[in-house]
């Protein structure tokens, strides 16, 4: 049981409801299920079963480590974006451009008169004519307005992200030949004796060692989805029901060594639903979802700048029955 399933459980048993709009409840009601968690862990370590989680971890790049002397990199007329160069010889520098690099990697920059500048990665992408990659971009969180030509740059994932949220992390093992076990460290310790930061002792190398760090969390589409009817033929005709939309942002895409049942990659990070759309019923007729273009209202996609779009979204429908119940499912 998750603490979602916890929440849930213990509002049924309240003689009054509390809606899940209240979040100073919810904050307070999470502090009680973790420390009840904690005290069961403790005295009857047996009654928790831990869950889990593989994390697939990307490998450091560095200037100098490719046989053609890269990867370098440059700025663009873009702020946000920069450029590995063509990959068009063998031993070039060779970006991952599926979504499994877009989030997790960070570019370390050391421009010639020693100024360095550390991003997050938003996306990759090539831009092929002919056949041949001749530029290969990547798209960053915060802008760098500094002009640059071939710097050199550290392109490593300094995080890795699980799944779920976690109330404590109980151990590690690295899956190698040796099954090494990671030593877990305190978060207080690791962020004062320097674990957390961007030293090469952390990024470089086989892990040694794990610690928890901060939360990340995708912001959720605040707007609701607007339904509008449209006469059959033009789009495939729904069944007859009463339905609700909401949609959720995605951001990045999981290993391709665990993919979904359909084969497509889950998302790195998926935000909360949106607020529900009104009520639609059908009876036959076709049905248009109209979305918030989050590429436009963070500036992606935007003619005259090199940013690509970025987001995806999740669809998701729920069907009200004759016993009231709901069901969801994606597409």
């Amino acid at each position: 049981m998750n603490r979602i399933d916890a929440r849930a459980r213990l509002k049924t048993l309240m003689s009054r409801p509390v809606p899940d709009t209240d979040l100073d409840f919810t904050s307070r009601l999470n502090q009680c299920i973790d420390l009840a968690n904690k005290r069961i862990s403790d005295e009857v370590p047996h009654g928790i079963i831990p869950d889990f989680d593989t994390v697939f971890l990307l490998k450091e790049y560095n200037t100098g480590d490719m046989p053609l002397g890269g990867p370098f990199i440059s700025s663009t007329a873009d702020p946000f974006v920069l450029d590995f160069g063509p990959n068009v010889l063998a031993g070039s520098f060779a970006t991952t451009v599926d979504g499994t690099w877009d989030g997790i990697y960070w570019v370390e920059i050391t421009l010639p008169n020693g100024t360095i500048y550390v991003r997050q990665t938003r996306e990759f992408w090539n831009v092929v004519v002919m056949g041949a990659i001749t530029h290969q971009y990547v798209s960053l969180v915060r802008p760098i307005t500094e002009s640059f030509v071939s710097a050199t740059v550290k392109v490593y994932q300094p995080f890795a992200y699980l799944t779920q949220d976690v109330t404590e992390i109980k151990e590690g093992t690295l899956f190698n030949n040796a099954g090494q076990t990671l030593q877990e460290l305190p978060e207080g310790f690791a962020r004062d004796t320097g674990w957390l930061d961007n030293s090469p002792i952390v990024n470089k190398g086989r892990p040694v060692a794990l610690a928890r760090s901060r939360h990340f969390q995708l912001d959720a589409p605040n707007r609701k989805p607007v339904i509008t009817t449209d006469i059959v033929g033009a789009f495939l005709p729904e069944g007859r029901g009463t339905f609700k939309y909401c949609y959720t942002y995605a951001w990045g895409k999981r290993n391709a060594l665990t993919p979904t049942e359909a084969g497509t990659l889950y998302p790195q990070w998926e935000s909360s639903p949106s607020p529900e759309s009104d009520v639609a019923v059908t009876v036959g007729n076709s049905l248009v979802v109209s979305l918030v273009d989050i590429d436009w209202e963070i500036g992606f996609d935007t003619p005259g700048t090199l940013r690509q779009t970025l987001w995806t979204c999740e669809a998701h429908l729920q069907i009200q029955t004759d016993r009231h119940h709901w069901y969801s499912y994606s597409y």
